[in-house]
């Protein structure tokens, strides 16, 4: 993300469109800060839901409106590392979110993304039902 040359490179090896951005995964909040300038508020309120319910039991990986939530306490840098995952307690959140009518990607290896179609009262349920799960 902060190596332009790099960054084309990726784009070429993988023919993908200069206007599909790739996804960058951090290990810790501060790093968020060194690639973009502006975080939506709504991004934040809900990394921190899942900081402040889980503690170092989940890493959270974001960049802007994007995040990745993986079950486990270890940084995840790349494939290798996401698949340290604890994949059961994934299974039973993702439940959990669904049957209170929160609808998440299937998948640990899924991200959320946040919009503008999203409210703050749909920002403030989702936070709330993340912070009445359980590990």
């Amino acid at each position: 993300a902060k190596n332009p040359e790099a960054s084309k490179k990726i784009y070429a090896a993988k023919g993908r469109p200069s206007d599909n951005p790739l996804i960058v995964h951090i290990a810790e909040i501060y790093q968020l800060y060194e690639i973009v300038e502006d975080v939506p508020e709504a991004a934040l309120k809900l990394a921190e839901a899942f900081r402040s319910s889980f503690g170092d039991r989940v890493t959270v990986n974001q960049i802007g409106s994007l995040l990745s939530v993986f079950f486990t306490s270890d940084p995840v840098t790349d494939y290798r590392s996401a698949l340290k995952s604890d994949l059961k307690a994934f299974s039973k959140y993702f439940s959990h979110m669904l049957d209170h009518g929160i609808y998440l990607a299937p998948s640990q290896f899924e991200a959320l993304f946040i919009s503008d179609a999203h409210s703050d009262e749909d920002l403030r349920r989702t936070c709330e039902v993340i912070s009445s799960f359980s590990l």
